[in-house]
């Protein structure tokens, strides 16, 4: 029902479980990329209990530095 994340560098721990989108909806198939350090693109199809699938967001976030 959300889409989460966590991030790790390279001389670093993951990080915890963050949440980049819940709305309460059926989400499936996420694609999260880095398109540039720290830079992010997600895309999903979404919907709810009836119809599925009724939306395809997409989503973009910037990680912050200290993380």
């Amino acid at each position: 029902m959300a889409l989460r994340y966590k991030i790790k560098s390279v001389t670093a721990l993951w990080s915890e479980e963050r949440t980049f989108f819940d709305a309460g909806i059926h989400n499936s198939y996420p694609t999260l990329i880095e398109t540039s350090p720290g830079e992010l693109r997600a895309v999903w199809d979404g919907g709810d209990t009836k119809p599925h699938r009724c939306s395809i967001p997409f989503g973009k976030f910037t990680l912050k530095p200290n993380l």
